[in-house]
């Protein structure tokens, strides 16, 4: 019963993710660049190959439904790179997030580079309910229940109860798991509402609600996101914080163009306000170099997939009648929103929820 409940929770959420979809003109470009950043052992990141922007860098071409696995550089694929540098993964966190890309590119992380990381996330559960135990941080054990999520296990039940205990008064969460509200931030609070949609928690419960009230409140005029206001580093609208919101507020059913501010901005005309005329983005305004890590995050948002994301095999599964579409707002930079016609969604939850039911068929 269940595991009944968590598939028909899946399905949910991939009804009330699909409601807004926007559509991101420039995204060639964006990816194209993502692209030419892979360097030759396989792997991303800014300075040198990392595991967590590796991680980053696959759920960005899922989202835009480019198969990392297809990534090759001198015969070395982002996955290649992952599976030869699991061993630097000595904290559950980082494990979570080699495990989420794992999935989400259509592999097993039960049996990646000698490791069952799905088994490794389940034994670090602590008698509190916190994936890591006393050493791991909020920001991994979220990770955690997304990597389980996309691997389509069940998350514990004293796992959920653990995260909504450490939401703080205003409403987000910190990291660390301070429940100082000074210490809370915009990108915790986003992967906590969408890792608590992901495990079944409906959209209308009080801790989701409260959470999107405390982005609302931290929101720029020009419709962005700061990591923390007030901050003494500042509070400018940054991508990253940005894109984090944009999915957390889709993973809500809702649709970011009603995030409107009264300037008439709204989260994502302030995202593609930061894309570079090379197709990256940068992180803030006033950083106007292109950033790795902030085109990462940007990409999955604008493609209006929020995690977990779907597995790619179950991308592929789509109808090919499934009609694209109609845009309905354009927003300045190239973005466009979409709204999906009735029978556009019931065939992409049909066919979400199909490939929940076999991949659960198979594995029984």
């Amino acid at each position: 019963m269940r595991r009944r409940r968590f598939l028909i929770a899946i399905a949910v959420a991939l009804l009330l993710a699909a409601v807004w979809q926007p559509a991101l003109a420039d995204m060639s470009q964006a990816i194209s660049w993502l692209r030419a950043q892979q360097r030759e052992d396989g792997g991303f990141g800014g300075q040198k190959s990392t595991l967590s922007e590796t991680a980053e860098a696959i759920y960005a071409f899922v989202a835009a439904g480019v198969d990392p696995n297809e990534l090759q550089k001198g015969n070395r694929t982002p996955l290649t790179f992952l599976a030869e540098s699991l061993p630097e993964a000595m904290d559950v966190g980082t494990k979570a997030k080699v495990a989420l890309a794992v999935a989400v590119a259509g592999g097993d992380p039960r049996h990646f580079g000698g490791v069952d990381l799905i088994a490794a996330i389940r034994g670090s559960l602590s008698a509190e309910g916190a994936y890591g135990g006393p050493d791991g941080t909020l920001i991994g054990h979220t990770y955690a229940m997304l990597a389980l999520e996309a691997s389509l296990e069940s998350v514990a039940p004293q796992a959920v109860s653990w995260l909504k205990e450490r939401q703080a008064s205003n409403g987000g969460w910190a990291w660390n798991g301070s429940q100082k509200p000074e210490d809370v931030d915009s990108n915790t609070t986003s992967l906590a509402v969408q890792a608590l949609i992901g495990a079944g928690v409906s959209a209308t419960d009080p801790t989701v609600k409260a959470a999107l009230s405390y982005l609302r409140s931290i929101q720029n005029e020009d419709g962005g996101f700061p990591y923390q206001k007030p901050s003494p580093y500042g509070s400018d609208t940054d991508a990253n914080s940005t894109a984090l919101a944009i999915q957390a507020i889709i993973a809500a059913g809702e649709s970011p163009s009603k995030w409107t501010t009264a300037e008439g901005k709204d989260p994502v005309a302030a995202l593609m306000a930061l894309q570079n005329k090379s197709g990256a983005f940068a992180w803030q305004a006033s950083f106007a170099d292109d950033n790795f890590l902030a085109t990462a995050q940007a990409i999955p948002a604008l493609a209006g997939k929020p995690h977990p994301l779907r597995p790619l095999a179950s991308q592929m599964a789509q109808p090919a009648a499934t009609p694209a579409p109609a845009p309905i707002l354009p927003v300045s930079g190239g973005g466009v929103a979409a709204q999906p016609a009735l029978w556009t969604l019931v065939l992409t939850g049909a066919s979400g929820m199909a490939a929940v039911a076999l991949r659960a068929r198979r594995r029984a």
